[in-house]
């Protein structure tokens, strides 16, 4: 995986994600939001696997529950949807 796709994943993470070592997201939802957030930015999102070596490599763990999940991200700013929606909530 080159440099600068595992940028484009860190850079989703950052900016759609948190960490948090309690939060579990469904991979399927995970890699279909990311895909969302490369389409909006005119990115080529890499491939499952590239985009699971991604995360490995940020430290993150994928694990089978009933699905697979990423464990300890969750996402904050799904695609679409304002990131701060009490901002723009009039009174």
């Amino acid at each position: 995986m080159g440099a600068m796709e595992l940028g484009d994943v860190k850079d989703f993470v950052g900016q759609v994600c948190q960490t948090d070592s309690l939060a579990s997201e469904p991979a399927t939802e995970l890699k279909g939001t990311y895909e969302m957030w490369c389409f909006e930015r005119q990115l080529i999102p890499v491939g499952p696997r590239a985009f699971a070596q991604a995360l490995r490599s940020l430290g993150y763990l994928r694990r089978r529950r009933s699905t697979m999940h990423w464990l300890g991200i969750r996402i904050v700013n799904r695609f679409g949807e304002p990131k701060h929606p009490a901002a723009s909530a009039s009174p």
